[in-house]
């Protein structure tokens, strides 16, 4: 049987069954080609989630929906927050090596760019004062953005991201 040939397409070097070097590496892998995005994106969401804190993001939340706030040192928001920043913090490992990976990345930049907006579109309109800040709006300007760039670079990417298979 030729290499390459059956279900599994080969790598771009040929090797089917050696893994590409892990993507932090001396920014080598399919990592490479998000990297920057995913790291602006991450600053400014870590400066989101303080402008929510600091602007009663919750508060008005709650005021919205009339659900009272969840306790912040309950366990399952402690597991919640725990199983996205270190799904977050995996994205530079897994990129382009698993699907999985790939598909984390890919939320992510997906959750900025297009799920933040809500700041903007969507609250304001709801508490019927369209013109006014709501509380993180400011930072979503940047963010946004952010993620729209890691998407779009993983768009052009898309063959390069898809490459490897596991076997």
């Amino acid at each position: 049987m030729v290499a390459g040939a059956g279900d599994h397409a080969p790598l771009h070097d040929g090797f089917r069954h050696r893994p590409p070097a892990l993507p932090v590496e001396a920014g080598r892998g399919p990592f490479r080609s998000v990297r920057w995005p995913f790291f602006t994106a991450l600053v400014l969401s870590a400066l989101h989630r303080a402008e929510e804190y600091f602007k009663d993001f919750f508060d008005a939340l709650a005021g919205i929906t009339g659900v009272p706030n969840a306790d912040v040192a309950s366990p399952p928001v402690i597991l919640l927050v725990v199983l996205s920043v270190g799904a977050w913090l995996l994205i530079p490992f897994l990129t382009g090596r698993t699907r999985f990976g790939t598909y984390l990345a890919w939320t992510f930049f997906a959750a900025m760019g297009i799920t933040e907006l809500a700041h903007i579109v969507v609250f304001p309109l709801v508490t019927g004062r369209p013109f006014e800040y709501f509380p993180a709006m400011a930072s979503v300007f940047l963010l946004a953005p952010a993620g729209w760039w890691g998407l779009v670079t993983m768009w052009r990417q898309g063959d390069t991201m898809k490459r490897w298979r596991p076997v």
